[in-house]
């Protein structure tokens, strides 16, 4: 996409309402192309330069101005998205009033100082901008001798205390880089975490017995280090427990407000994907329904935010509760809008979720189509994905080529996989992938032995399950897909039932 059609698209229809009047408020420019070319963009992200060019300069097709109006436009959104910050960010305001009131008592006007002084302070304490309400309350104790001053054994009381939650901020962030890095390091190593002593770990190095620990900011920085955990090692079962008391806590305390409703959708939704992965999808549904709730809280400000969020997620319930159809359907209506941003990690997801309904509704001629709008090689997916998810695609395309009869394909992309993955198929998490294709290969070498007892014998065999509520749905899905073939019945219903055994 087009790097200033890309800020465009990001735009929300207000922004861009707002915009529009803004560039028109510029006198210095009667004909403005910089806003026709905004609305080009707008109205059509894709479009060619080609197709610019013609529509901008009919007669000339002059290249040279073309440039310059696109010069012109990301000046005016710069312009724009400056102007935009400060017309919304409460930090300016609130640096003004201590400006003011410095002003103020620098010229020795204490009454004015401290009636502006009072406001700026009963303004910030609603804030998390600690630098900015220490200095304020700086400035407040220098001046305590005033007679319009507040107490000063109020205005030091509350000025260590702000310096304590400072110091628990600083430890906090601190606490984020160190736990990243040590995870980061025990997973390459391929360690075992023990998730609980890890977060308890963290506490007792960089908060102990502080009751900073029970903040919101804390217990979400703390949910999303042990989710990182989680991920990594897919036991979501050990998760399900510690996130929903901490969201209930967090509830029954009236922690959110405002300005921490993002904090809360994304609370709510690490609550219905885990739901989700441990195979409780009607649970998954309420979260998912209270975060779409929340999404359209406050003038729908986080709306478009967490739109790709909530449709891959919401697509994937729907997939394990028998309604796949309804899954194709929302995906298809999320990459066909023309403001999504595409070429990211939200947008080649989409796909491969629209990939894997098309499979299940066994449109696979669909699924090779939708594929090909995978425009990169994997090389380069493996950089931007991750290598599971490179690893996951091929599988998908490897059984889809079979699907369609391409015996021949199916086993190109299963070498692939062989040549370029024999490593992580060898760690613990993506064992079964190697039994698997050994498994498929047979099936590919010799379709008829996938009803004989031998192969039925050796699939059960070949695959060790944990305890239902341990055990993966991505693993299920390719146990699921050989089980089909061998009682001949759809995948997908085989599917369902496997997960719901």
């Amino acid at each position: 996409m087009d790097a200033i059609a890309e800020i465009i698209t990001a735009l929300t229809y207000e922004e861009a309402e707002n915009f529009k009047n803004f560039i028109q408020n510029k006198k210095e420019i009667d004909n403005r192309k910089d806003l026709q070319l905004f609305e080009m963009l707008l109205s059509n992200s894709t479009i060619s330069r080609e197709e610019l060019l013609n529509l901008l300069y009919p007669d000339s097709l002059n290249l040279v101005a073309y440039h310059a109006t696109r010069k012109r436009l990301f000046k005016m959104l710069s312009q724009f998205l400056h102007w935009q910050e400060i017309q919304t960010d409460e930090q300016i305001e609130l640096t003004s009033y201590l400006s003011v009131c410095t002003f103020l008592f620098k010229n020795r006007q204490q009454e004015t100082g401290w009636r502006y002084l009072k406001k700026a302070l009963a303004l910030v304490s609603k804030k998390n901008l600690f630098d900015l309400e220490i200095k304020l309350y700086q400035l407040a104790i220098e001046e305590a001798n005033s007679i319009h001053a507040l107490p000063i054994e109020v205005l030091v009381s509350n000025y260590q205390t702000l310096v304590q939650q400072r110091h628990h901020e600083s430890q906090l962030q601190m606490m984020r880089q160190v736990a990243r890095h040590e995870l980061s390091q025990r997973l390459k190593k391929g360690y075992n975490l023990d998730f609980a002593s890890f977060i308890q770990n963290l506490n007792e190095t960089f908060m102990p017995d502080s009751p900073a620990t029970k903040s919101l900011q804390v217990l979400y920085s703390q949910v999303c280090i042990a989710r990182s955990v989680v991920l990594a090692k897919k036991e979501f079962y050990t998760f399900e427990k510690y996130i929903i008391d901490t969201y209930n806590t967090l509830i029954h305390n009236n922690a959110f407000s405002r300005e921490s409703n993002d904090v809360k959708i994304h609370f709510l939704y690490m609550l219905s994907h885990t739901c989700y992965r441990n195979k409780k999808f009607d649970v998954a549904q309420l979260y998912l329904n209270n975060m779409q709730t929340a999404m359209s809280d406050f003038g729908g400000k986080d709306l478009k935010k967490y739109q790709y969020t909530f449709v891959l997620l919401q697509s994937a319930v729907y997939s394990y509760s028998n309604a796949s159809e309804k899954a194709v359907v929302l995906l298809e209506k999320l990459l066909q809008e023309k403001s999504i941003q595409r070429n990211n990690e939200h947008y080649f997801n989409a796909l491969i979720n629209l990939c894997l309904n098309y499979f299940y509704n066994k449109k696979y001629n669909h699924t090779q189509r939708t594929f090909r709008n995978l425009q990169h090689t994997d090389a380069w997916f493996v950089k931007i994905m991750g290598q599971e998810w490179v690893l996951k695609k091929l599988l998908l395309e490897a059984i889809n080529f079979y699907e369609l009869s391409y015996e021949d394909l199916a086993l190109e992309k299963i070498k692939t996989i062989e040549r370029n993955f024999k490593p992580l198929m060898e760690q613990d998490p993506h064992k079964r992938a190697f039994h698997f294709l050994t498994l498929f290969k047979k099936i590919i070498q010799n379709p008829e032995i996938v009803s004989s007892k031998a192969f039925i014998n050796l699939v059960e065999n070949t695959f060790t399950f944990l305890p239902h509520e341990e055990e993966d749905l991505q693993a299920m899905a390719f146990y699921a897909w050989l089980k089909s073939k061998m009682m001949r019945r759809e995948f997908y219903y085989v599917l369902l039932e496997v997960v719901k055994r």
